[in-house]
């Protein structure tokens, strides 16, 4: 099996090789906003959109207001039901490795701690690359 859900190894390949070339084009240092999410859809149902109602957290949906932080936001039904979360383990500051074949940035000030822990997350696409988003 490959490294995203439902995906076969060479898919994983192909995949990993379009995000080195996107972080060779745009480098890896900077923090962009994520386009998409990874859904629990499959195929192009799995990309979720951030333009998505449930994803909008700056008041274009009524219920965007509710929540208190990033976390509640995250944590919500409404999301949690939406998004793939996925696990992977943290080998390095600022990266996760998830099932040995792909390395995900993530804000290391969240855990900066040097371990080796097993933290929960959703993927989002970049300009920049793939990102680990709610660790």
């Amino acid at each position: 099996e490959g490294c995203l859900p439902g995906s076969s190894a060479k898919d994983s390949r192909r995949f990993q090789q379009q995000c080195s070339k996107c972080i060779q084009r745009y480098g890896e240092s900077k923090k962009s906003k994520p386009r998409y999410f990874l859904g629990k859809g499959r195929g192009l149902a799995a990309f979720v959109p951030t333009q998505a109602r449930y994803l909008n957290t700056e008041g274009a949906d009524p219920g965007a207001q509710d929540y208190k932080s990033k976390t509640d936001f995250w944590r919500s039904p409404r999301v949690m039901d939406r998004l793939a979360r996925l696990w992977g383990t943290k080998n390095k500051p600022g990266n996760i490795r998830y099932r040995e074949e792909l390395q995900i940035k993530f804000d290391n000030s969240l855990f900066p701690d040097n371990s080796q822990e097993r933290l929960y997350f959703y993927i989002g696409f970049t300009f920049h690359g793939v990102y680990a988003f709610d660790p």
